[in-house]
Formats: C-alpha cells, structure tokens, sequence
C-alpha cells in the first residue's frame, strides 16, 4: 500500500453537476491550471452509489466520465463515501447497516478502479458519536473494506481534535487504515496556521503513527468564508510541517464565480480559487500532459476481467444496442443484465482479445475467454462508437 500516491494540492467534489456545471473536461482543465495532483470525488452515501443525476429522463453516473479524464490527465483520483453505521431515515428498517454500507462501497470502488480510482476515504462524523455499539460497528465496517480491499489506500476523515472527541471509535477505524485526513476547519475564526499545528500534534500522539494529510475549508457557511490570506496561510503551515499533501472541501463552492444556476446566492470565489491555484506546493512539477485515454477494446477487455456488470455496461451509451443471434438489447439496463447473465455462465472467466482491427469509429475483434464453467474459442464482435462510447455491439459466440 502506498497512501503517499496522496501528494501536494487537492480539492474534493461533492456533486460533480454543481462543478464547471457538470462537464467533466472543464473540471479537467481548470484543475491542471491549479496544478491540482489530487481530487476526492463523492461516490457513495451509505450503502447507496452517489453522482448519480437524472440528466433528462436517463440517470446519468457522472463518475464514469469524470475519473477517468481526471486521471488520464495525471490528477490521482480518491473516492469518498459519508458513512452512517445505522441506517438514515431513506433506509430505516435495514439490519446490519454498517455491513451493508461496506459491502456497497466495495462494489463501487471495484466498478471505479478500473476506470482509475486509486484510493478511499471514510468520512465518518457525528453518528458514529451517538450510535449504539459503534466501536463494533466501525470495527465491523473496516474490516470488510480490508478484507475486500487489501491492496487499496484508504484514509480517515473525521474531526481535527481527537481529544475533543473521546466517545469517536479512533482505534477502531484506525485500526485498518493508512492515512489520516482530518477536516481542520476553522468555521467562525481567523486562525488556520493554530488549526493545523493543534491538529497535527493530536494526531502525532496517537497510535499507531499513520501519514497526515490536512482538507482545510473553502466553503461559505453561517455567513463565514476563509480570507484568501488564511488559505494560504493552510497551505504554508501544511508544507512547513513536511506534510505529504493538502486539500480542500469542496469545489462546489471554491470554482463559483458568481453567475451558475446551481448558485442562488451569487457566491464568488475567484478570490480564494486563485490563491488555492497560485500556492506553489514544494516540489511540485507543472502538470503532466494529458495521457490519450486507452482505446475501447483495451477498456471494454479490462471491465471483462473485472467480471462486473455496472463496470462493463458502462462503456456503453444510454441507448447502446447490443445484438446477438439470439436477441437484441436496447439500452445500458438491458446491456448490463446480459453481461450479469455471462459471468454467471462463466464464473471467474479469463477474457483475451485475440485480433482486432479498426476502421473510423468502427472495431472488430475476436476474443477467448477460459473459466471454470466453460470456454469460448470463436468469439467475434464488431462495435461503433458514438462520442467514445460503444453505441452498437454485435457479437457472436459459443460456450463449451
């Protein structure tokens, strides 16, 4: 595991479509002219997936689009999911919560890794002060992200002051991470460089000695913002102390310029924006040029082999077609219940691409796959592309 990939600048996101309006190549441009390296991007709440907009009358997954460019661009993408233990009022009723919502995030990390997701954060605040058993129930929670992740950073983000907080099961989650990300914020002051130097010797004191990372706030609340004098004031103390890194919640509020229709209040940060993008963080590199994004046939055989529906369906358009001799499927709902149908046919399979060709927005392509439930030998496919995506699919195939 290496929690450093967590290096210099960052900034979270909590809704995609309330940043640069939702258009991930904006989001992309503006970060590599903040010299960014980092972003956290919500992709869960509780044991629900997160991002996830209707965009007309077709939900759209803006992860999906958006993680991928980010990291294409060379900006190391981390997802985070505010974490409950018991369930919210939306999902009263549902036993063993905290298992449920660790099962969930390990699903959607695993649809997400492939597309570039390199880490995790736990965003676990005031329930888990007043819940039943939470130490158990933490325990519990982290066990199974490890279990299930064992090769994954994962980080903690919770409040600056431990000892502020004595009824918080810190050994619990600590326990099974790698990282500590508190929110060293300093709502209703003007002292950041005091905020940070009290938070980093609270958390020096503690054990096991785990890497600090600070998120300091860029946000408007009870009629308070931070100065652009105090964010970079943050960003100075954070470098002195030889942190690995820094970040901020959350662009939903810091990339505001005043006229967004997600932004009733007029709400300009261009200010604190270009201090944040202006701070030079020690040893930090101009950003890379951005990566040419794999080809699809190298994205579409990588989400075979991950054996998951949600990650090989979404490669495809809303309204993708996908035809074999036997039926055609029309839309990602359908596309994605055929892929669920062929892991279960061929459990733990191994797919290889044996030969391809390509002409425009047009491949062909023939394929094996080996699994303990059966083989294919002849598979041979012919896609097109629409905007990146796979509009058509045709494939033809026999299981033996």
């Amino acid at each position: 595991m290496n929690p450093h990939n967590l290096t210099g600048k960052g900034i979270w996101i909590w809704k995609i479509f309330q940043c640069e309006n939702g258009n991930a190549d904006a989001i992309v441009a503006r970060a590599l002219a903040a010299r960014f390296t980092h972003a956290i991007v919500k992709i869960c709440d509780g044991d629900d997936a997160y991002n996830l907009w209707k965009d007309g009358n077709q939900w759209r997954d803006y992860t999906l689009d958006l993680i991928p460019k980010l990291s294409n661009a060379g900006i190391s993408v981390w997802g985070w999911n505010y974490i409950y233990g018991d369930p919210p009022p939306r999902d009263a009723g549902k036993p063993n919560y905290w298992v449920l919502e660790a099962q969930a995030n390990v699903k959607r990390i695993n649809q997400l890794r492939p597309l570039g997701l390199r880490g995790f954060v736990i965003d676990a605040e005031r329930e888990y002060e007043t819940i039943p058993d939470r130490w158990n129930k933490a325990a519990a929670y982290v066990k199974v992200l490890r279990d299930n992740l064992p090769d994954l950073p994962i980080a903690l983000a919770s409040w600056k002051q431990p000892t502020l907080h004595g009824g918080f099961p810190w050994a619990q989650f600590r326990a099974r991470i790698d990282l500590d990300l508190p929110q060293v914020y300093w709502i209703q002051a003007h002292n950041p460089v005091a905020q940070v130097n009290r938070s980093f010797q609270e958390f020096s004191a503690m054990q096991p000695p785990l890497p600090y990372v600070a998120a300091g706030p860029t946000f408007f609340e009870h009629n308070w913002r931070p100065t652009p004098q105090e964010l970079t004031d943050f960003l100075t103390k954070c470098a002195a102390l030889g942190l690995p890194a820094a970040n901020f919640w959350a662009w939903d509020h810091l990339g505001l310029r005043g006229g967004e229709p997600y932004n009733p209040a007029h709400l300009n940060f261009t200010a604190e924006w270009d201090a944040v993008a202006n701070f030079n963080w020690p040893g930090s590199q101009p950003a890379p040029a951005p990566q040419p994004p794999a080809d699809i046939l190298a994205q579409y055989f990588a989400a075979l082999n991950t054996r998951n529906p949600d990650t090989t369906a979404a490669l495809y358009n809303a309204n993708a077609g996908h035809v074999t001799a036997q039926a055609t499927t029309i839309g990602q709902p359908g596309i994605r219940a055929v892929f669920a149908a062929l892991f279960v046919r061929l459990p733990n399979a191994v797919f290889t691409m044996t030969g391809s060709n390509s002409l425009g927005t047009i491949r062909t392509f023939t394929w094996t796959a080996a699994s303990p439930g059966g083989s294919v030998t002849n598979g041979s496919d012919t896609i097109g592309l629409v905007n990146g995506r796979i509009q058509y699919h045709h494939t033809s195939y026999t299981i033996t």
